[in-house]
């Protein structure tokens, strides 16, 4: 009980700290654009670690058993860093190997590292993207739940999704189970203005739409609703025709850097209002992507054969990041400014 106590004086002390930094999290996923090898070399996480430290007080991380190596590497060096993580178990369609390889290594991570664990996130999008039936997911997080309980833990666990699906029947159930509603939300893709033309009187911009929405959610369903992911492309193709659900006609959400700019600083600006924790997606662009999670349009052909005129329309799928895949910095790309102090709930 003793340990325990000391625990959670300690995994308080880690999320309230805030030193000014321009946001409150970043997504990374340590993956390479390498037909031999998913993972990143560690020494590349570790230095890749040094860049999102001087960006965010925390990262999101999406597996622990995929790239074991890298998700130590990401927990040491948040460690040094005095940053909190936002860590995530992956689950895949018709493959319960990976989950339960995931949920092995909970006890060692939770062990070693739960005085940096914010959250723990159990699969990021399953029901979306129709991997696994809800009930399932239902069951694997009531697995990672009763764990977290059983041992002492005091940290609060959710499943990542988007609001299409809370807003749901199989969402609604899906959220009961929850402590919390982890969001991931990207207005790009519904064809919303980063930032409203001044002749543009009912516009809303994109960043407040997801705040908007937010709110819409804490009150439904009575729990808090962390945004998990929320971003911008600066390349690629503007959106929407009306061809995506949910979307508007019309090719308002352009990628750029003054409009990944604009909306990161309009999300920020109401997050930071409404004290609220969030993760900015993407530190880095992920080609990797291109490899082992082309778009559809771009599956099955070879790395060396991308070109922009293949493959036009997935250019959008790569470039999130505030840094390029190369580890450069988007010139242009304007975070908000730093924080002196802060709070968040």
């Amino acid at each position: 009980m003793w340990t325990r106590l000391v625990f959670v004086s300690l995994f308080l002390a880690a999320v309230s700290a805030c030193d000014p930094k321009p946001l409150y999290g970043v997504t990374y996923s340590p993956l390479a654009l390498n037909t031999e090898d998913i993972c990143l070399p560690v020494e590349q996480v570790r230095k890749d670690m040094e860049i999102i430290a001087t960006m965010s007080h925390s990262v999101r991380i999406y597996n622990i058993g995929v790239c074991y190596d890298n998700a130590i590497a990401v927990m040491e060096s948040a460690k040094e860093n005095d940053m909190t993580v936002l860590m995530g178990l992956w689950m895949e369609a018709n493959n319960t190997a990976v989950f339960e390889n995931e949920f092995e290594l909970l006890p060692e991570f939770m062990e070693k590292y739960g005085d940096i664990i914010e959250y723990v996130i159990v699969g990021n999008e399953p029901v979306f993207i129709e991997l696994i039936d809800v009930y399932e997911v239902i069951d694997n997080y009531n697995r990672v739940k009763q764990f977290l309980a059983d041992n002492g833990y005091p940290h609060e666990s959710s499943v990542a999704e988007v609001w299409p699906v809370w807003e749901t029947e199989e969402g609604f159930e899906l959220a009961e189970a929850l402590d919390f509603v982890c969001m991931n939300m990207q207005p790009y893709w519904e064809g919303f203005y980063a930032e409203c033309p001044s002749n543009e009187t009912e516009c809303v911009p994109a960043g407040e739409y997801i705040h908007l929405k937010t709110q819409g959610l804490e009150d439904y369903f009575e729990k808090k609703v962390v945004l998990c992911e929320a971003g911008w492309p600066t390349e690629g193709e503007p959106c929407c025709s009306g061809s995506r659900d949910n979307a508007q006609d019309g090719f308002h959400a352009v990628p750029s850097l003054e409009n990944a700019s604009a909306f990161v600083s309009n999300f920020v600006e109401h997050a930071r209002e409404r004290q609220v924790k969030y993760y900015i997606h993407t530190s880095f662009d992920e080609e990797w992507k291109k490899v082992w999670d082309p778009c559809d349009e771009c599956k099955g052909r070879q790395v060396s054969k991308f070109s922009e005129d293949e493959c036009n329309g997935c250019q959008v799928d790569y470039n999130w990041g505030v840094y390029t895949y190369e580890r450069e910095y988007k010139e242009g790309y304007e975070l908000p400014e730093h924080l002196a102090q802060c709070s968040y709930t």
